[in-house]
């Protein structure tokens, strides 16, 4: 086979060279690829003709690739390997030739490369070779790709940015190896390491006929830092990742230089190179170039340059600091904590390496002996650091631990966390500190609820309560404050505003609006950590129309006051001193009388008659006051007044502020309408209040609402 590599010299630019045909490419910076899941492979003829024709313009471009396609459907069928592998590498030598060549559709473009990567996949595939290593999206990141025999001259493979690159000395491919270098993002790290670990980090990968390649002799691979970094520059050395596991990382020895390697783009400071001693040909000139406030007699250099190792293998490669364990293993939040029995709580830690750059896939053992855990374990922290472990804690009250552990390794040829001596390869250790960490829980008496009031109520369907469902929350017989209690309508479809947090007493208490069922509904309320507790209620059909009155703690009596229209033509007078009937005329009754601040006092009718309804009220209190003397008292009582009716129409009003009065009138009720009025009197100035025939159609009977409820409080004194 011909020479069929992608060589890479120092130069201005970088050239790629395939036989004496490829173009030189400019340097360029790349965002890093996302090796994510592959997309699926085309592996049939027909799939492989068309992208062929999408990437080879008409000519004779496409022609030989058609033609030398079109030989080994024949040695796959005759299941010859040999012949079926070597026109495969042939046809792929020949799409790299060409694509570097910039002679493809498209040209040197990333989406051509794109294509050109799932091409050469279906050739692997076509030819049942081993999948080989390729991105599957370049996404326009820093990728190459060359074809290596093992006939070939010393052959150094560069990234397009000159940040990557590997020397590949004659004779070390076992076979024709299929060679290919991409970024991969700085974070998170790419080594599997508790080590200070700085990017930038590449995939390295190498894929022959039956696998990934384990070369016959040392290669020479190496990648840039992209930052400027204190550390002592005999400290750096590339590592790459040898398995699965945490800790299975190599450290590699470090070489006198790496050809193909460009790092003078990168760090704070440009240009400067290494006073380290492989960057001396390249980077001599940098010596002139001091940061005196960065150096120090432990003779650490700031640092941009490229770190070599010499390697049998790839996988991911990066640079680290063989002297920075241990790592550190931490707690996030607080180590104890107060919790209710039986809570189901999360704990978590977090894991970095010396310089405090997060360590993903380190394996997490959380273990107790009290309760449960609700996550299988190891836990493997994430891109973040962090690990995570559900805790459900016993119900009974103590002090419970968990404890989480990290793995602790120490590879030879040293049994510390000291790096190894020499510049030979190792296996660092696996050092974190502490490598053990417990979390503390105090698990406290459960929360106790007991129902004060509210319970076994009756009511109307669609409408509020009378009473608020009133509970206490206690431990260990003292009430708590602060408690968060859940109050819910569980059935009848009624609804309560949720959550209520308890007083300095321990109570809380809701509002419950009764749903549309007619008949039993029920309620609970519940706070974490206590047995729920359950309000029933009887709800009967909503009467034609209800008004509650409710207020603050002063002044201590407000009364309701309902005047309206009987079938006599008359109007009646329902308050404190003529509580009514829901049975008979005037089919309106008051509830209650209350003296003792807040309410509610309720006035409900049962049945209405044609004509018009008013509502007032009046402060009991302050009754002697008028606008000689006057009283806010009623202005700043804080009260409301919530009318319901059968329809479910509702409305509230607020006591108007700052208007002194005595008396307010709030609303009239007429045809199912209800009108708001919202005015403050005194009851012994009644021209702010229309008048209405209360006794009959005598002359004498014409009196207002304010007059006649004067009249009506000096008959029925309390």
């Amino acid at each position: 086979m011909r020479r069929s590599v992608l060589s890479a010299i120092l130069a201005a630019t970088l050239s790629l060279v395939a036989c004496s045909d490829q173009p030189t490419e400019a340097p360029t910076t790349a965002p890093p690829i996302m090796r994510g899941p592959a997309a699926l492979v085309v592996c049939t003829a027909a799939g492989i003709q068309a992208q062929i024709d999408a990437l080879f313009p008409k000519g004779g471009l496409r022609t030989s690739a058609q033609a030398q396609f079109s030989s080994i459907p024949k040695a796959v069928d005759k299941k010859a390997g040999t012949a079926a592998r070597d026109k495969t590498l042939a046809i792929v030598d020949f799409l790299l030739t060409t694509y570097y060549a910039g002679q493809l559709t498209g040209g040197l473009s990333t989406a051509t490369l794109d294509q050109v990567l799932e091409l050469i996949k279906s050739f692997y595939c076509f030819a049942r070779l081993a999948s080989p290593d390729l991105p599957s999206t370049t996404g326009g990141s820093d990728v190459v790709v060359a074809l290596v025999s093992p006939g070939d001259p010393t052959t150094t493979v560069v990234t397009p940015s000159e940040h990557a690159a590997v020397t590949i000395p004659e004779g070390a491919v076992p076979e024709p190896t299929l060679i290919a270098i991409s970024l991969l993002p700085d974070d998170p790290p790419a080594l599997r390491t508790s080590l200070d670990q700085y990017p930038l980090f590449y995939h390295f990968s190498g894929t022959t006929a039956t696998g990934p390649v384990t070369f016959n002799l040392y290669v020479t691979a190496g990648v840039c830092l992209r930052d400027n970094i204190d550390v002592p520059d005999a400290n750096l050395r590339l590592a790459h990742n040898v398995g699965p596991l945490f800790g299975d990382v190599e450290i590699l020895p470090r070489p006198t230089s790496v050809p193909g390697l460009d790092c003078a783009d990168l760090g704070e400071s440009q240009p400067i190179g290494s006073t380290g001693s492989w960057g001396e040909g390249r980077f001599g000139w940098a010596k002139r170039v001091f940061l005196p406030a960065r150096l120090h007699a432990a003779s650490v250099a700031v640092v941009t340059l490229g770190v070599g190792g010499t390697t049998k293998k790839f996988s991911e490669f990066g640079v680290v600091d063989i002297f920075s364990n241990p790592g550190s293993f931490s707690i996030v939040g607080a180590p104890s904590a107060t919790e209710e029995g039986g809570s189901n709580v999360t704990r978590t830690v977090l894991v970095t390496s010396a310089n405090g750059t997060p360590i993903p896939e380190v394996p997490v053992t959380f273990a107790t002996e009290d309760g449960s855990l609700e996550t299988l374990q190891p836990v493997f922290t994430d891109a973040s650091g962090h690990a995570s472990a559900g805790w459900t804690l016993p119900e009974e009250p103590g002090t419970y631990t968990l404890t989480a552990d990290t793995p602790a390794e120490d590879n030879p040829p040293l049994a510390s966390s000291d790096p190894p001596t020499g510049n030979l390869a190792s296996n660092p250790d696996v050092a974190l500190d502490p490598t053990s960490l417990t979390f503390t829980a105090s698990v406290i008496s459960p929360v106790e609820l007991s129902i004060i009031s509210g319970n076994d109520q009756t009511g109307f369907t669609n409408q509020i309560l009378t009473a608020p469902l009133v509970v206490r929350a206690t431990r260990d017989g003292a009430p708590l404050s602060g408690t968060d209690i859940s109050f819910q309508a569980n059935s009848g479809g009624g609804s309560i505003p949720s959550p209520a947090t308890t007083d300095a007493s321990g109570r809380a208490e809701a509002v419950w609006t009764l749903g549309s069922a007619i008949g039993a509904q029920g309620a609970s309320a519940s706070a974490t950590g206590a047995d729920p507790l359950i309000f029933t209620a009887t709800a009967a059909p909503a009467p034609p129309a209800r008004v509650v009155l409710q207020w603050g703690a002063t002044p201590s009596d407000l009364d309701a006051h309902l005047t309206g229209p009987t079938e006599t033509e008359s109007r009646f007078h329902v308050y404190f001193g003529v509580r009514g009937s829901l049975d008979a005329a005037p089919f309106a009754a008051l509830d209650r009388d209350d003296t003792d601040s807040f309410g509610p006092e309720t006035i409900t009718v049962s049945r209405m008659v044609e004509g018009t309804y008013r509502f007032s009220v009046h402060d009991f209190v302050n009754r002697g006051a008028n606008s000689d003397s006057p009283s806010d008292a009623l202005a700043l009582s804080s009260a409301t007044v919530t009318v319901y009716l059968a329809s479910g129409e509702s409305q509230v009003f607020g006591v108007p502020e700052g208007q002194p009065g005595t008396l307010w009138t709030v609303f009239t009720l007429s045809g199912g309408t209800i009108t708001p009025v919202n005015t403050m009197s005194y009851e012994s100035t009644p021209a702010n209040t229309a008048a209405f025939s209360i006794f009959g159609r005598t002359a004498n009977a014409m009196r207002s609402d304010a007059a006649l409820i004067d009249d009506a409080v000096a008959r029925h004194p309390k």
